[in-house]
């Protein structure tokens, strides 16, 4: 799924797991 999302972002995928929170998505997606 993070990665359909963010397939040219690996960080932000990184940065997901490193939370765990979903929120941190949104942020990137709105960012």
């Amino acid at each position: 799924m993070i990665g359909k999302i963010f397939p040219n972002c690996p960080k932000a995928f990184e940065k997901i797991e490193e939370n765990g929170r979903i929120g941190i998505l949104y942020e990137y997606i709105e960012g």
